[in-house]
């Protein structure tokens, strides 16, 4: 009985520590701790009418997590796509520009919404982010779809896109090396140090459409001939 009751008393500071981690993480006010508790979603993706060569698409973060504050500190972008669209045309490094501020197609501070984008390496876009503002300037980002809209962007390429081909656009992941361009998140956790969450296509970095460019339809062949 004695043995019993030594063991008992041996783990009251071991359970007094788990219930005080416990009552700490439901008070924590910040921050997702899985790389699903974000999302950035590439979307509204248009050949805008009366256009051959140009595509038109919103970049949106999200936060998937509704019982935490997600405050953004930095985004950048890293998109692939199909060289196949330019139908035989060279890339160049302007072919992607994000759209004015003053227009309205970004919902983050104008100091902190991307306003550069290159495409010099082959058949990848590059959209740079922007300097981190510091802790208390963090961005609270949106948890209602689609969530906040970091831009809209323009691409134009020099000729016609290639009839009926598609842009399949891809994000690249946060681990993603030069030539590549990583796509990356980073938000203020409680202790105010700027961290970077892990981005994965097709997990928590999603393309929401792929257009049919300058679509043409295939000549009718007649049925019956005299």
């Amino acid at each position: 009985m004695r043995k019993l009751l030594n063991r008992m008393l041996r783990m009251v500071p071991l359970l007094a520590l788990v219930l005080s981690f416990a009552h700490t993480s439901a008070q924590r006010p910040y921050g997702p701790m899985a790389e699903t508790d974000f999302q950035i979603t590439m979307t509204n993706i248009v050949q805008p009418a009366g256009t051959n060569n140009i595509i038109e698409f919103d970049l949106y973060i999200l936060d998937t997590d509704p019982s935490q504050v997600l405050p953004m500190a930095t985004a950048q972008f890293g998109i692939n796509f199909n060289l196949g669209i330019l139908n035989g045309a060279a890339t160049t490094t302007g072919m992607t520009v994000a759209l004015p501020y003053s227009e309205g197609f970004s919902d983050l501070p104008s100091s902190m919404a991307p306003n550069g984008a290159s495409t010099l390496a082959s058949g990848l876009i590059r959209i740079a982010g922007r300097a981190a503002p510091g802790c208390l300037d963090g961005f609270p980002i949106s948890n209602a779809a689609p969530g906040t809209r970091a831009n809209r962007f323009r691409f134009t390429s020099s000729v016609p896109f290639a009839p009926n081909s598609t842009p399949n656009f891809v994000f690249t992941s946060s681990s993603a090396t030069n030539p590549s361009y990583a796509t990356r998140f980073a938000w203020y956790n409680p202790g105010c140090t700027n961290v970077q969450l892990a981005v994965v296509p097709g997990v928590n970095a999603i393309i929401d459409g792929n257009p049919i460019l300058n679509l043409r339809l295939p000549a009718l062949i007649p049925l019956f001939t005299t």
